[in-house]
């Protein structure tokens, strides 16, 4: 075996003693199997164009590596992807001069394929109720929230204040606590 092969075969091993290129190249992939659902539903709630999320994912990723491979540290990675995924499909989406925004209605049609179908359109009538007392902002809060982030990463993926992602949120979780009731007042 010639040292070039074995160079190679070291460079992409995930084991001790990996250069720092491929230290960086596992940490990506990791990462990817981490956060890909997260940002690609994101993405969902930002345009319908599916292949112009994937694109964005991609791009993100691509981003991440470069910039970590040029030896700087991201505090907050999922964060960091986010905001990087949100700017980069706004951008796109000014380009275009077509700045649609997928409904939560088409997002909620992204169902599980083991869910059962009244509990489905269940989901999407709150879904519907939702998107029409939700802002913009407020949606965008309560959805990197649920998908597990943090006020600070929430901020930092919109570019807001800390304090802004609380209200958004508060206002949010009164308007839902609203549509709730007034589902349950339906139902009885």
């Amino acid at each position: 075996m010639n040292l070039e092969l074995r160079n190679s075969e070291a460079a992409a091993s995930p084991v001790h003693g990996m250069s720092p290129g491929g230290e960086v190249e596992a940490e990506v992939v990791q990462l990817y199997r981490d956060c890909c659902a997260c940002l690609y539903r994101y993405g969902l709630t930002l345009t319908p164009d599916r292949g112009l999320v994937q694109d964005a994912i991609q791009e993100c990723f691509l981003r991440y590596f470069l910039v970590r491979k040029e030896g700087q540290s991201i505090e907050s990675p999922k964060a960091w992807l986010i905001r990087v995924l949100r700017n980069h499909v706004l951008d796109v989406l000014k380009r275009a001069d077509c700045r649609s925004r997928a409904s939560l209605d088409e997002v909620a049609g992204l169902a599980d394929q083991h869910q059962d179908v009244e509990d489905g359109l269940r989901h999407v009538d709150l879904i519907r109720s939702l998107s029409l007392c939700l802002t913009d902002h407020e949606a965008e809060c309560v959805g990197l929230r649920v998908e597990g982030l943090s006020y600070i990463e929430i901020a930092s993926a919109l570019g807001v204040q800390q304090g802004t992602v609380g209200a958004l949120l508060g206002r949010a979780r009164k308007k839902v606590r609203a549509v709730l009731d007034r589902g349950k007042e339906i139902q009885d």
